[in-house]
């Protein structure tokens, strides 16, 4: 699948460079939507998601690295069920995500 993210985060600064970040995030799916399997169930094209996370400013004398931890926790039902025997068993569909990241940030304070 290809997914297409909008994140709307809000970030809070706690304690010097320590960041704690919170906000929806709306997913679009660009591909189609069939599963590899389309006889158990294909997906719906957009969902909302909940996300939260930490960071950290590392301020160097030329950039700044931002690591940043974010667990994604879809609010909304992903499948897209059809009434059939195979699919019986499974009613919602929820896609969690961890996921790292390294923002690197320009401080525009160069002595070059």
């Amino acid at each position: 699948y290809t997914i297409l993210k909008l994140s709307v985060s809000g970030i809070l600064s706690i304690y010097k460079n320590f960041n704690f970040i919170i906000g929806p995030s709306f997913n679009h799916s660009i591909s189609d939507g069939a599963s590899a399997d389309p006889i158990i169930f294909s997906t719906k094209s957009f969902d909302l998601s909940a996300d939260v996370g930490v960071s950290y400013n590392f301020d160097l004398p030329l950039f700044t690295i931002v690591p940043e931890l974010r667990y994604s926790r879809q609010l909304t039902n992903w499948a897209d069920f059809k009434p059939i025997a195979y699919s019986s068993s499974v009613d919602r569909l929820i896609r969690n995500q961890l996921t790292f990241s390294l923002i690197f940030k320009g401080t525009g304070t160069s002595d070059w």
